[in-house]
């Protein structure tokens, strides 16, 4: 099925948003850490237990995407009134994605304050953007939702 002019450009959106929260935030954040980095503090003991629960923890916050999101398409297919259209759940859910998945980024820039260390912020950079690849938007997945979330209610 061909998508509306309407959806389309909400997929736009979607993929200026990814860019800009996916890709140019975390270039940010390791622009800010090399900048730094001549001045940054050497490693300490609260660093590496601080990086090791970091490191866990951003492996494991975008998996959780996947409950997330199975509340928030009950609670949509539940909902009677001022209900939000496939392409506005869609958009929703992505930027819960993305927020996740930045996460991870964030922890490697507030590694790198505590440590001064870049390889430690570069490894969870590394997760985040496994992630990002994971969780970047997809014509094909966008699509199929916005058909079969419209269709299948």
């Amino acid at each position: 099925m061909m998508l509306d002019e309407k959806a389309r450009a909400q997929f736009r959106v979607l993929r200026l948003l990814a860019l800009a929260i996916l890709i140019v935030a975390p270039a940010v954040y390791l622009s800010i850490a090399y900048l730094v980095a001549p001045s940054a503090r050497v490693d300490s003991r609260i660093g590496d237990i601080v990086f090791f629960m970091l490191l866990v923890v951003a492996m494991a916050t975008p998996a959780t995407i996947y409950p997330i999101s199975r509340l928030h398409l009950a609670s949509w297919r539940n909902q009677t009134a001022d209900r939000q259209t496939p392409v506005q759940v869609y958009t929703s859910l992505s930027i819960i994605k993305f927020a996740l998945t930045e996460a991870a980024h964030l922890f490697g820039l507030v590694v790198f304050f505590l440590t001064g260390s870049i390889e430690r912020m570069l490894w969870l950079c590394l997760v985040g953007a496994i992630w990002t690849v994971v969780h970047w938007p997809r014509r094909e997945r966008f699509e199929k939702f916005v058909t079969e979330g419209a269709s299948g209610i």
